[in-house]
């Protein structure tokens, strides 16, 4: 089954003028967020814009000699779909601007968003989702614990000012946190910007606190949001949500279905699934069951305790842990025995709530990597 990849091989001669932007469009524009164009976009909204074309062009001259790498959760894909998108007819030349990346320890945020116009009168926002930083997972983690984060205020500004620039429509979306700060975005922003705004997208991208949904900004632009999930959605059905959503077939099963590049395309839309798995269903009953176990506190004690233990090793990313597990190891023998004890306790207690649950998904996730490495082995 056909997925982004060859929908852009397949639709990529069709300008959006002649065939208009539908919700595969807005993913493969919604993963193009995760590319570093800092040195390439301005952060200016005054300057002028770049094609995609010539923004992907110099991406990749930039790192010609060096090793492409996303980090170790974020699929080496979209370097591919870059690179078809900068020679498609239907997407090289929309234009890019206005491109900001924030990444600060101290505030715990990691927010980046590029803007791109997908014809005269309608401009796409697009919020990047969690990447490889450990603040970016630590300030997923704060999601349980505030109303709201650093990254949601800033998607919100980011949305107002580029209202303020352009006199276009607006249509917001990004894919895992990128589709949470599409969807806070969309309700808290301006009266006068909310009046321009056609969509916001969110593609498997977590919810919000009950508190946060029963405002009067989120109803007011609930019909407004486009929730797209995979049957085996984890990350899509964390927190709450209100908006019905639209479920999609994937090649992939577990965790790996996060990953929008499985996501199954037929024609201009994701192929539909006639709902959730079982597995889904009951690992989101399981982590919620889980999080109701601990009053704010615990939760905020679990939170700065478990990732105290990932900063001990001095990293900022999970690649670097991962590339150097001694160091890691090391560094995690001299972290406070008790903090250990209670991050452990924690996490027992999340696999005892769902044990079979939970390592059914593992068992699945874990078997469909080995196939891919064996498969990729024997070419």
């Amino acid at each position: 089954m056909a997925n982004i990849l060859d929908y852009i091989d397949w639709r990529g001669d069709l300008p959006m003028e002649v065939s208009p932007v539908n919700e595969v469009d807005v993913l493969i524009l919604s993963e193009l967020a995760y590319l570093d164009f800092s040195n390439i976009i301005s952060s200016d909204m005054e300057a002028e814009p770049v094609t995609i074309c010539n923004a992907v062009t110099r991406y990749f001259e930039e790192r010609e000699d060096k090793d492409l790498s996303l980090g170790l959760i974020l699929p080496s894909a979209i370097f591919d779909m870059a690179k078809r998108m900068a020679n498609s007819p239907r997407f090289k030349d929309l234009p890019m601007w206005g491109y900001v990346n924030d990444i600060d320890m101290s505030t715990e945020i990691q927010f980046s968003a590029v803007c791109i116009d997908i014809d005269r009168k309608t401009t796409f926002v697009s919020y990047r989702g969690t990447d490889d930083t450990l603040i970016g997972w630590k300030e997923d983690f704060n999601m349980a614990l505030s109303p709201e984060i650093p990254a949601q205020y800033t998607a919100v500004d980011y949305v107002n000012r580029v209202a303020r620039h352009t006199r276009n429509k607006l249509i917001l979306g990004g894919h895992s946190k990128g589709g949470n700060l599409a969807v806070y975005a969309a309700a808290k922003c301006s009266a006068r910007t909310r009046k321009r705004l056609i969509n916001a997208y969110s593609y498997d991208g977590p919810g919000f606190t009950k508190g946060f949904l029963s405002t009067t900004d989120y109803r007011t632009i609930q019909d407004r949001v486009v929730s797209i999930v995979p049957q085996d959605s984890i990350v899509g059905m964390l927190l709450e949500h209100l908006e019905d959503h639209i479920i999609v077939a994937s090649s992939s099963r577990g965790l790996l279905q996060h990953d929008g590049y499985t996501w199954q395309v037929i024609g201009s839309q994701f192929v539909r699934s006639q709902g959730l798995s079982e597995e889904s269903i009951l690992i989101n009953r399981t982590v919620n069951a889980w999080l109701a176990s601990m009053d704010d506190d615990q939760k905020r004690q679990f939170t700065d305790a478990f990732f105290d233990i990932l900063f001990s090793s001095d990293a900022t990313t999970l690649d670097e842990i991962n590339r150097d597990k001694r160091k890691f190891l090391r560094a995690l023998a001299n972290v406070d025995s008790s903090k250990r004890k209670f991050v452990n306790d924690k996490l027992a207690a999340l696999f005892r709530e769902g044990k079979q649950t939970i390592a059914s998904m593992i068992e699945s996730t874990v078997k469909e990597i080995k196939e891919n490495l064996f498969s990729k082995a024997k070419k």
